[in-house]
């Protein structure tokens, strides 16, 4: 007995099918071996592939750091005295503190690389700024310095090497401390 399919139904099945075929090509295209028969089908089908985001590429390692970082700065006051200041550890926050300062993470592990050293002259006068306001002794100068820690490999288990690089010498000016 044969059962007639209202057009409209007819319709979206019809729909349904290409979409989901369309998914399936442009997929297999996408996981497909370099060809030119490949490249061929990507122009077709690489604008969906960029709209739809499924053209993104996934790693369950991306960039692994080999070493660990941290910035201090070594703060001379003009009491003589010296004093460590170091970034707070997220291990040490509660989950809500760490949810509250994490942008100031994010611009924190960005001092830590070389394509943002323009920026380090402000980050040492709020770093001075700081101390004074905690310990209310003007200081002099800082060091701003990154300690740093070699990743052990896990497979070779090599002697970890582990050392610091000073980075800026800054010298504290009357207004960074306003």
């Amino acid at each position: 007995m044969l059962v007639a399919v209202p057009a409209g139904q007819k319709l979206s099945r019809v729909l349904i099918s290409t979409f989901f075929l369309w998914n399936v090509f442009s997929m297999t295209v996408w996981i497909a071996p370099p060809s030119e028969f490949r490249s061929l089908c990507l122009s077709v089908c690489n604008w969906y592939l960029s709209l739809s985001c499924l053209n993104a590429y996934f790693t369950v390692f991306p960039d692994i750091d080999t070493f660990n970082e941290e910035l201090t700065a070594i703060v001379r006051l003009e009491n003589g005295n010296s004093v460590l200041w170091t970034y707070p550890k997220q291990a040490e926050m509660s989950m809500s503190e760490r949810i509250i300062y994490h942008r100031y993470f994010l611009y924190y592990f960005r001092l830590l690389k070389p394509k943002y050293a323009h920026i380090l002259p402000e980050a040492a006068a709020h770093i001075a700024k700081l101390v004074y306001e905690e310990s209310h002794v003007r200081p002099l100068s800082l060091t701003l310095r990154i300690n740093w820690q070699e990743v052990e490999n896990p497979i070779t288990k090599e002697k970890v090497k582990v050392g610091h690089t000073d980075i800026l010498q800054y010298v504290v000016k009357e207004q960074d401390l306003k």
